[in-house]
């Protein structure tokens, strides 16, 4: 199947030839934006853009701070061929872009924690 766009999370980021690896796989259909955790952790977050569906304008990244080193990659999305099929991107918001009736999609993709100890189901 061929989908326009993936979030993944458990990204096993700090591995060079796994990273080396995936961008091998991935780089003839998709961009890839990736952001690992902080504080040590070796994984992280990937947000995959079919180069079918647009291009990654711009991304940023927020480090929640807490406990559970969760962070989010929010990724913006100018999308090719305005707005037909957009509604196709499942959940994601659309903006307006200006331009030949380009339009933005943003997608946040977020690592959640998970309850492994009593400590993670409190905190959550």
């Amino acid at each position: 199947g061929h989908f326009d766009i993936v979030c993944l999370q458990e990204v096993w980021v700090a591995g060079e030839e796994y990273m080396q690896r995936l961008k091998e796989l991935v780089s003839p259909r998709y961009h890839m934006a990736v952001l690992q955790r902080p504080r040590g952790k070796r994984d992280g977050v990937a947000t995959l853009v079919s180069r079918h569906f647009g291009e990654i304008s711009h991304v940023s990244t927020e480090d929640f701070r807490d406990a559970g080193s969760r962070v989010s990659l929010v990724v913006h999305v100018r999308r090719h061929g305005g707005a037909s099929s957009c509604d196709a991107a499942g959940g994601a918001a659309a903006a307006g872009g200006g331009e030949s009736g380009a339009i933005t999609v943003v997608v946040c993709n977020t690592h959640l924690t998970f309850p492994h100890h009593e400590f993670d189901r409190r905190m959550r």
